[in-house]
């Protein structure tokens, strides 16, 4: 919605989502074997991984961090982990509520520790001074990830399934997403809150009807039809929306519609529902990038 007149947008009833682009965390597989490590149920088994891989790899953790949207996705996804959903909603609103000074603003954020963003930003932090991941993590793009993961130069990776779309089955194959390498039923990042006060960090792509004629109408139910739904999902990699009746492409769009649905639902990262003007997502996710590398 950025650049959009948010005017417009006061009876939002009429917005309906079509796909979802969820964040989710991949572990390579052979860092697990090599590690001995064979499950991540905690972010102490995900930080005893990254510790135990730095032997073997420049970077054990990765993300996209130069791009604005990926960087506040990671930092979205930290914080609903620690403090669900509830509090989450609560955290954009005050985000978006700072509108001013944000070096001050994560500065204060990070000095509470009731805050919202206080796990997010010492965890990354923390990782950045531990050697779980270089500095340069910050000004990576999708294409550095994808390199990284070819020559096998990280554990773990974070990204939203657009990106996981990139990259080529013989590489993405060597990971395995945390669901699958959890027993206590974690989504896509650990917690030690229930599913069912927790929620998928996920941009959803919605549709906006911008007149009320009957060809819109019709062609916004369309969009939503079983038939185009799975169409979309088929063309774009990404999860359809309606929740039951139809079919995915794959295993991937597949989990993301299902654990959407068994936890509390998807919320948007904080780049989405904080912000409706880019410049100041930019200003934000700058001020993100150095603080952390300034710690």
């Amino acid at each position: 919605l950025e650049g959009f007149d948010t005017n417009y947008l006061e009876d939002m009833s009429h917005m309906f989502g079509f796909s979802f682009d969820g964040f989710e965390s991949l572990y390579r597989t052979s860092a697990l074997e090599i590690t001995k490590q064979k499950d991540i149920d905690s972010w102490g088994d995900f930080e005893k991984l990254a510790e135990r891989s730095k032997e073997f790899c420049p970077s054990p953790i990765l993300f996209a961090g130069g791009n604005s949207d990926t960087l506040l996705g990671v930092v979205s996804c930290l914080a609903e982990s620690f403090i669900g959903t509830k509090n989450y909603e609560e955290l954009t609103e005050t985000i978006a509520a700072a509108n001013g000074d944000y070096s001050k603003f994560l500065e204060e954020q990070y000095n509470d520790s009731s805050s919202g963003l206080y796990e997010s930003l010492h965890r990354l932090v923390s990782w950045k001074n531990r050697n779980f991941m270089l500095p340069e993590v910050f000004k990576m793009s999708d294409e550095d990830i994808l390199s990284f993961m070819t020559y096998q130069n990280t554990a773990i990776v974070i990204m939203p399934l657009s990106s996981h779309r990139k990259i080529p089955n013989d590489v993405v194959r060597g990971f395995k997403s945390l669901p699958e390498l959890s027993n206590e039923k974690q989504i896509y990042f650990p917690g030690n809150i229930s599913i069912a006060e927790r929620a998928v960090i996920s941009p959803v792509i919605c549709l906006i009807p911008l007149s009320d004629s009957i060809v819109v109408k019709k062609t916004g139910a369309k969009m939503v039809s079983p038939a185009t739904q799975e169409k979309l999902a088929r063309e774009t990699g990404l999860a359809p929306f309606l929740a039951t009746n139809c079919r995915t492409p794959d295993i991937q769009s597949d989990d993301l519609r299902y654990w959407i649905a068994a936890s509390n639902g998807a919320l948007t990262p904080i780049g989405q529902s904080s912000f409706s003007d880019r410049n100041k997502k930019e200003e934000f996710a700058e001020a993100v990038r150095n603080f952390i590398l300034a710690q």
